[in-house]
């Protein structure tokens, strides 16, 4: 079976081997992703290679293959405050940890990354463990986190507004019942 032919390849062999299929499914044109070389513990390491830039991942985020490397150009060139870098070098460190003992499935999470243009960007993270490299699917979700907010904040409006409305305000269900009412009291007064 394709698993146990899989054995012994590295990721690129591997992607190659599968070559016309892999080219079909156009996660590529959506999802970027990197491998990172020598995962043998967990690290944060400057020597950390990132082996394999798909076109989505150098569309993104605009960096090329010669200024991101490393692991250690990344984290200089997509988090360039240090503090914030900190923060997300640890949670690489947590999630390489899980990854590698392969105890618990890893939930996608989230971080600002800063691209070649200046722009920021908000990017979902997965990770996994491929022939003892990382594999790192990065989706961006900026579009999705702006339009989260933006609803948030028109939520917010609305009840403002209603909160604030001198009149009563209901809303009534088809069958005739009160879901909302604005204020309690009279409906009618005088």
């Amino acid at each position: 079976d394709e698993l146990t032919q899989a054995k012994g390849l590295s990721p690129t062999r591997f992607l190659a081997r599968r070559g016309a299929r892999f080219r079909v499914v156009p996660v590529q044109d959506v999802v970027a992703f990197t491998f990172v070389d020598s995962v043998t513990h967990v690290t944060t390491a400057p020597e950390q290679r990132l082996v394999t830039l798909n076109p989505r991942f150098l569309q993104l985020f605009g960096y090329t293959r010669e200024e991101v490397p490393t692991m250690a150009a990344w984290w200089k060139l997509a988090y360039p405050d240090a503090a914030y870098r900190g923060k997300v070098q640890t949670l690489w460190a947590r999630l390489t940890e899980k990854a590698l003992h392969g105890k618990e499935r890893l939930e996608p999470t989230e971080a600002l990354v800063r691209c070649k243009d200046g722009r920021s960007r908000r990017i979902q993270f997965r990770l996994t463990v491929i022939d003892r490299r990382f594999v790192v699917f990065l989706v961006d979700i900026t579009e999705k986190a702006d339009l989260s907010r933006r609803l948030l904040e028109s939520e917010e409006n609305w009840q403002s507004i209603v909160k604030n409305a001198p009149d009563t305000i209901l809303l009534i269900d088809r069958s005739g019942l009160i879901e909302f009412v604005n204020r309690p009291g009279p409906l009618f007064e005088g």
